[in-house]
């Protein structure tokens, strides 16, 4: 009978170890879930936090389109030099090209504006979801993959224990 005991006491403690084993995978298939949900509100983070610097940097951009037009605007009705000499100085045609200049960058400006608050946060937007589909998949994936591992050594255990 001691030999049966013996042999009864190993079966028990390679069962236990195994269990042991399976308890530690299950841990670390739990941590690696825990770790991709962390990188996916961190990705989700980042970008919402570029979005939101690209809608005020899309205001900035606005505003300061608004004062080179306004000010365009106001330097354009000065009074000019009168008759065909004053085109020939040189001082008017520095003037008329500096207004000129800020239209110029108020419409460049205000190009960016749009750019920055139309386009790039719409695009972060489209990143925003294709983050989270992505991460859906490979939980998904992750999930079904963490099943199939611990139903192969489930059944490993219960053949080992039938012996």
């Amino acid at each position: 009978m001691t030999a049966d005991y013996k042999k009864s006491a190993g079966k028990r403690e390679l069962l236990s170890l195994f269990e042991q084993q399976v308890k530690d995978i299950r841990q670390q298939l739990g941590e690696q879930l825990r770790c991709l949900d962390g990188r996916l509100e961190a990705q989700l983070s980042l970008v919402s936090e570029l979005q939101e610097y690209f809608r005020r940097r899309a205001e900035v951009e606005l505003e300061h389109s608004r004062a080179l037009d306004k000010m365009a605007r106001a330097l354009a009705g000065r009074p000019r030099a009168a008759g065909a000499e004053a085109e020939r100085l040189s001082a008017h045609g520095c003037w008329e090209q500096l207004v000129a200049n800020a239209r110029r960058q108020g419409r460049d400006h205000a190009a960016l504006a749009e750019v920055f608050g139309a386009v790039l946060v719409a695009q972060l937007a489209h990143l925003l979801e294709d983050v989270q589909r992505i991460h859906r998949k490979c939980r998904t994936i992750g999930l079904q993959q963490h099943d199939e591992l611990l139903k192969v050594a489930t059944s490993a255990m219960c053949c080992r224990s039938r012996q």
